[in-house]
C-alpha cells in the first residue's frame, strides 16, 4: 500500500484494506521463514552433534605426483639403477673367479668339498653358492 493511503487510514481512523492475495503470499513468507529457519537449525545441529563425522582422516591423503617428469631427473634414475645393477654383477662375477680360482689353485680343498657334497647328499651345492 502507498504512503498516502497509510496516512488517510490514519486521519480518519479507518480500518486498513486487506487485500486476500496480499495476505496469501504474507502466510507463504512465514512459512516459508518458518522452513528456512527449522533447516539451518537441523543443519546447525548435526554438525554440532557429529563435528568430525565428514572428515577424511590425513592418512588418507596421498601426495600428487608431477605430470611432468624432466628427462634429467629420468636420466639420474635410470643411470642409478644401472649402476647398482653393474656392481651386483661385477660381485657375482668376481665371486664366481675366486671360487674358481680357489678350486684350482688347491685342488684338495675341491676334493674335499665333492666328498662332504656326497655326504650331505647335495648334488651341486657350487651352483647354490653362485646363486646366493
Amino acid at each position: 500500500m502507498g504512503l498516502l493511503a497509510r496516512v488517510v487510514e490514519k486521519l480518519f481512523n479507518l480500518d486498513p484494506i486487506r487485500c486476500t492475495e496480499c495476505d496469501h503470499l504474507r502466510l507463504l513468507i512465514e512459512q516459508e521463514r518458518v522452513e528456512r529457519a527449522r533447516m539451518l537449525n537441523a543443519i546447525l545441529n548435526t554438525k554440532e552433534d557429529n563435528p568430525n563425522e565428514n572428515q577424511v582422516p590425513p592418512s588418507a591423503f596421498k601426495p600428487l605426483k608431477e605430470r611432468y617428469t624432466p628427462w634429467s631427473v629420468i636420466k639420474a634414475e635410470l643411470e642409478t639403477k644401472d649402476r647398482i645393477k653393474a656392481l651386483s654383477e661385477q660381485k657375482a662375477y668376481e665371486e664366481r673367479i675366486l671360487s674358481q680360482k680357489l678350486k684350482e689353485t688347491d685342488p684338495n680343498r675341491a676334493a674335499e668339498i665333492a666328498k662332504l657334497e656326497k655326504e650331505l647328499e647335495v648334488e651341486d651345492a657350487s651352483e647354490e653358492r653362485k646363486a646366493i
